[in-house]
């Protein structure tokens, strides 16, 4: 998914293992960021009260892992 310049991506996980830069609760989700400098990107989990967790690659498709 594209938006904004940006690419959004629907991944397993990041790899292990990982360190938690932020963590922000809104409305009745937690979002967890995980940035990775390896790939030029951030892992975002969302948790969802009564839902599985799911993770997100985010990523500026200007980064050097695109190109």
């Amino acid at each position: 998914m594209s938006r904004n310049g940006d690419l959004i991506e629907r991944v397993a996980g990041p790899p292990a293992p990982y360190f938690e830069t932020r963590r922000v609760r809104f409305d009745r989700r937690t979002y967890l960021v995980v940035c990775e400098a390896a790939d030029n990107g951030c892992y975002i989990r969302v948790e969802e009260e009564g839902a599985d967790p799911r993770w997100y690659l985010f990523r500026d498709e200007g980064s050097a892992a695109l190109q």
